[in-house]
């Protein structure tokens, strides 16, 4: 009898195991599918637009790329850890009293209580190094009065030019000095000096293609007349930082006590091949076409709703050999048009856009003096969306981000006279632009300059339409609470609203024009990062 019951208990056991290996099985083909049908590809090789929700729905259904550290952490994990204020991992759906799922803010969760969690798919500069150098510049300066005194130097670097080699990046630039001395005839002169400098700046991690920040600082001058005065001898030293950055897209955390910054959000991205034709006419009749080399220039973009169009020329450089048999070179260039859909765009947002020449087909007519084309041309779009979002700040990723510290919005009404060229019964319209922006970050406040540029149009005692210019120079200031020299200051500025009224000849046209500022003050700050791996989606361009 004990023999039939363990009998029976192995033969449940092996089945038992058999149907487990069998769910196994099959659940891994379905990964294996799943992992087929979205390959880890790079973007350009894509057929259909990509979208954010495309790659938040991979953080929601792929909980196996979580690391043991966060797992162990409580923030987000698999199995017997649970997702807080989440009730299902695979819905991301919040459990009740927890907060709101808002699309908008890329699948974020917040947690009403303080915890977050969720991630946004970014495009953020990562810092790769940095580093300073000093350089001590000497120059003589021919004074064109005998000198007996060095009142004072002023000294600016201008002309800010780099080029980064690998580890290293190469600076050139101007130091536009002022120089006030005293003569022997006891007047104070002035005299300009330009010193050209150029050295290079060791950033280990720098490669070609990446983006320096060069801040750059005349540390000390010290001057010495010789020649009994007539010439000024200067020993300069030059300091200046450097430091590098990489454009890269990656997901990031968000979290309701992190760093608030201003960031750019992909909404999609997507890649078209489009093919362009022409017909050229060449100078000289052609027995060959030698070479081609064409290049994407005068690209538009315009950004609609779900799409992106594109418009460009296409310049070309037609080398061909020519009945003398000698090689011949002629100029040629090609305009196109083209859309490119990316689900989630809207107006406003911003395009990047990679434009390649693929191929060009030449076809040289029989009698050698056309020239018939075919381009090839594929267009790699991606469109972001400027946001400000609360920025998880702890890991291994270095990034330099505009952190907010405060905004404000103010109107202001201005007046003005203006006097007509002539006597109108009736202002037809009256167009005006805010042009030339101008601001200057002090403690508390930013000041703000400009101009504004009105169209008038009137209708005349004699019934005709009359155009009149009006330029109207104007400042104010925006109370922003923690701003400080030196902090970066964004203006949206906008004409609300414009009343006019003549005098009781009609020649004397009076204005009163109400202005909106939005100012946003931020400050570069570098905060560490962890980025989020999410499979089987990977980025194409950073």
């Amino acid at each position: 009898m004990e023999f039939y019951f363990f009998l029976a208990l192995y033969l449940g056991l092996l089945a038992g195991t058999v149907l487990a290996m069998k769910r196994i099985v099959e659940n891994n083909n379905d990964l294996l599918l799943a992992m087929a049908s979205h390959p880890p590809t790079p973007r350009r090789y894509l057929k259909s637009p990509v979208t954010r929700e495309d790659y938040i729905d991979a953080y929601r259904n792929n909980t196996a790329f979580y690391s043991e550290e966060k797992q162990k952490g409580g923030m987000i994990g698999i199995g017997d850890f649970e997702f807080p204020g989440i009730e299902s991992e695979l819905t991301a759906k919040p459990k009740e009293g927890q907060g709101e799922l808002s699309p908008s803010k890329g699948g974020s969760v917040v947690n009403t209580h303080g915890q977050v969690t969720g991630i946004e798919l970014l495009k953020i500069p990562v810092v790769i190094g940095e580093n300073d150098v000093q350089r001590m510049e000497i120059s003589d300066l021919d004074l064109d009065f005998t000198a007996q005194k060095i009142r004072h130097i002023d000294a600016q670097v201008n002309d800010i030019t780099y080029e980064i080699l690998n580890h290293k990046v190469i600076i050139q630039g101007s130091i536009q000095k002022q120089v006030f001395y005293v003569g022997i005839d006891n007047v104070v002169h002035h005299q300009e000096e330009e010193t050209l400098f150029s050295f290079f700046v060791d950033v280990p991690g720098a490669e070609p293609g990446m983006t320096a920040q060069i801040y750059p600082r005349v540390e000390f001058i010290r001057p010495e007349l010789i020649q009994e005065g007539d010439v000024l001898h200067q020993k300069m030293v030059i300091e200046i930082f450097v430091k590098v950055t990489e454009i890269r897209q990656m997901f990031l955390e968000t979290a309701v006590d992190g760093a608030f910054v201003k960031v750019e959000r992909v909404i999609g991205e997507n890649v078209s091949q489009v093919l362009v034709e022409g017909q050229v006419d060449l100078p000289i009749p052609a027995v060959k076409i030698t070479d081609i080399d064409a290049q994407v220039t005068d690209i538009l973009t315009e950004v609609i709703e779900d799409k992106v169009i594109v418009q460009g020329v296409i310049q070309k450089q037609i080398f061909f050999i020519g009945e003398d048999d000698v090689e011949h070179h002629f100029s040629d260039s090609l305009s196109f048009s083209h859309f490119i859909d990316i689900p989630g765009a809207e107006p406003g947002m911003n395009v990047q856009l990679y434009p390649a020449i693929e191929h060009i087909k030449p076809e040289l007519a029989p009698d050698g003096e056309t020239l018939n084309q075919e381009v090839v041309l594929e267009l790699f779009v991606k469109v972001t969306e400027t946001v400000q979002i609360n920025l998880a700040v702890g890991g291994q990723v270095l990034v330099k981000v505009p952190q907010i510290i405060g905004e404000n919005v103010r109107q202001v009404m201005l007046e003005s006279t203006l006097t007509l060229d002539q006597p109108a019964i009736k202002v037809k319209e009256v167009e005006a632009a805010i042009e030339n922006i101008r601001s200057v970050v002090l403690s508390g406040k930013v000041i703000i300059q400009g101009i504004i540029h009105k169209q008038v149009f009137f209708i005349g005692q004699d019934n005709i339409e009359y155009h009149q210019e009006e330029e109207l120079p104007f400042s104010t200031f925006v109370d922003v609470v923690g701003a400080e020299p030196g902090m970066d200051a964004q203006i949206q500025t906008r004409v609300e609203h414009i009343h006019h009224e003549f005098n009781e000849v009609g020649d004397v046209l009076h204005q009163k024009v109400v202005l909106e500022f939005f100012v946003k003050v931020t400050e570069e700050v570098q905060i560490n990062v962890r980025p989020v791996e999410v499979q089987p989606y990977e980025p194409y361009l950073e």
